[in-house]
């Protein structure tokens, strides 16, 4: 492609807020597209406020209060993650004259995705049309990539599904996260969707092993454990499995005290954490998914509160669905002494792969 007339291509999706998930998932989306010679552009949308004035006395009353240095503070590490690699990308996006700003990049087609983008608890406020494009003018080349409900069962009321309707019909493709997601459109939006992997499958591992060459400090263990939702059952659970497998073991997701302060560990220590760990032990979708592509066994504890529909469907395309206990299940034991054949999963995984870039390819104008 020739490189003056590469083609302008934004990529839209939900507030990081130290997520790592979601801040990988945009940097592998981006990445992907980077390489195929698109100039790819983040869509900084941060969380939304009505209008201008409102924005500014909230961030004025948090400055005073100390909120902001601490919500900076706490979110320093992830962040530098996020300036560094998550590139190029627009002013940040909070109020509908925001958007004004976005016809200076001149996109030839807006990619809304990946993330629960399409879930109604968090795509939430005023903006929350933004996940359908509405802002995006008729000219511009519409495109969902692996947009999720979070949940199997639609949550919108008749109007917003129908402004719902409006937008997305607009659209040139739509492709979601979960098989549920392709029931969903169908069902209630009338349109047919493409069941795609999540982002962060897009790359190889030595994709991401390449961003650790200067993470040197050894896991202090074997057995990684990732909760998002500790409680005292899980922990249980994660004590009978080190002391089966005699592995120590160790988080991720551990605050750093500094100076008083609470910091998030970096996105480059918690990839280390997967790529180093003999066993892993996640609540998360996204831990997982990097459980997947990094091939580690794993016990997945399904996250009933955040939604099982993206698990279910997950590891279903993989075969894996016995690796997820629910709350109360006893087998847990039996499960991890059950080996992966992770050869036929990186053959899901690069089958899978190549069905996700023929719809990229073919849908971005």
């Amino acid at each position: 492609m020739d490189k003056k007339k590469k083609i302008n291509v934004g990529i839209l999706t939900l507030p990081f807020n130290s997520n790592y998930g979601g801040i990988l998932q945009t940097y592998a989306l981006q990445t992907y597209l980077k390489e195929k010679d698109y100039n790819a552009i983040h869509i900084y949308r941060d969380f939304p406020e009505k209008n201008k004035l409102v924005q500014i006395v909230k961030d004025l009353a948090k400055f005073l209060t100390g909120k902001t240095l601490v919500r900076k503070a706490k979110a320093h590490y992830p962040f530098q993650f996020f300036d560094k690699y998550v590139n190029p990308k627009t002013r940040r996006i909070r109020t509908i004259s925001d958007f004004k700003d976005l016809k200076r990049y001149n996109f030839s087609t807006i990619i809304v995705g990946s993330d629960q983008v399409w879930r109604k608890e968090i795509a939430y406020g005023a903006l929350k049309m933004n996940f359908f494009l509405d802002f995006a003018g008729k000219s511009t080349n519409k495109v969902s990539y692996a947009a999720s409900f979070g949940l199997d069962s639609w949550q919108f009321d008749k109007e917003e599904t129908e402004q719902i309707k409006k937008q997305i019909l607009a659209f040139k493709a739509v492709s979601v996260r979960e098989k549920s997601g392709v029931q969903l459109c169908e069902n209630h939006l009338g349109i047919k969707a493409t069941h795609v992997i999540d982002p962060v499958m897009l790359l190889p591992k030595e994709k991401y092993f390449d961003l650790l060459y200067d993470e040197e400090k050894d896991a202090n263990g074997d057995c990684l454990v990732y909760l998002l939702d500790f409680t005292e059952q899980k922990q249980a659970i994660v004590n009978e499995i080190s002391s089966k497998l005699n592995y120590k073991t160790y988080a991720v997701n551990k605050d750093i005290v500094k100076l008083g302060f609470r910091f998030k560990p970096s996105v480059k220590s918690w990839l280390k954490g997967f790529r180093d760990a003999r066993f892993v032990v996640t609540d998360s979708f996204h831990g997982c998914l990097f459980s997947i592509i990094f091939n580690k066994p794993f016990l997945i504890i399904g996250n009933e509160k955040r939604g099982l529909a993206r698990f279910n469907s997950l590891l279903s395309d993989f075969s894996l669905l016995d690796r997820m206990i629910l709350a109360g299940d006893k087998n847990y034991l039996e499960i991890i002494e059950k080996p992966i054949n992770w050869d036929t999963i990186n053959k899901t995984l690069n089958k899978r792969r190549e069905e996700a870039y023929q719809f990229l390819s073919t849908n971005i104008n």
